[in-house]
């Protein structure tokens, strides 16, 4: 099931409004495959579920997610296509808050911002120590953790990547979930990101991952 074509007629398993579901459906109706028509999608509860219905036979294939592609792996099953292999690089967990608040106390919010700017150095250059913090709130092996996190599937930034974000509200649409007519960029405020890193460079001039973040983000 390397191409989407080869969907058709297969009884696939997902958990609805996932981004990794949205990936599938936008793609296969960008590809000309109608997935309300052409294959039957089974929505399920949780990305556990999917796994099981997959390992049991009564689907032919699932939409999980970390750390749930490496418990497949590690039970057997086959990874097919990653969602980034459909859209590259595409968003998945977004920042949002009621444009109200931001108004009301704007520096709150750029503080905020900072610090995830921070935390996302201390991500790219201590793996072992991110591993350890995450594996007490995430209770799956550090092995497990560690393949995910920084396995080169996940597109882990804290840029608010507005090119990306308008792309994904095209792909919800073409996915069937939302008709609108509203225009994406009347909702995506750039300005904090754009001041918390200003904020933070001024503090730490010569420091790379910031010169990088910088440069991304002005591209």
């Amino acid at each position: 099931m390397t191409d989407l074509s080869s969907f058709k007629g297969k009884t696939i398993a997902t958990v609805r409004l996932a981004t990794g579901d949205v990936v599938f459906r936008g793609s296969l109706t960008e590809a000309g495959i109608d997935w309300k028509k052409d294959l039957t999608i089974n929505e399920l509860d949780s990305p556990a579920a999917v796994l099981e219905a997959v390992k049991k036979g009564s689907v032919d294939a699932g939409i999980v997610w970390t750390p749930f592609i490496k418990l497949a792996e590690n039970q057997g099953l086959q990874i097919v296509r990653y969602s980034s292999d459909l859209v590259s690089g595409h968003t998945c967990c977004r920042q949002v808050a009621l444009t109200s608040k931001i108004k009301e106390n704007p520096e709150i919010y750029q503080k905020f911002v900072a610090a995830l700017i921070r935390s996302y150095k201390f991500y790219m250059e201590n793996q072992d120590e991110t591993i350890d913090i995450m594996s007490k709130y995430v209770k799956v092996d550090k092995d497990i953790l560690k393949a995910e996190t920084y396995g080169g599937h996940i597109h882990s930034i804290p840029d608010p990547d507005k090119e990306g974000v308008q792309k994904f509200w095209e792909l919800i649409k073409r996915s069937g979930y939302i008709s609108s007519d509203l225009d994406i960029n009347n909702f995506i405020d750039t300005t904090i990101y754009k001041n918390a890193l200003d904020e933070v460079i001024e503090k730490y001039p010569d420091d790379g991952v910031y010169k990088k973040l910088k440069a991304e983000f002005s591209e």
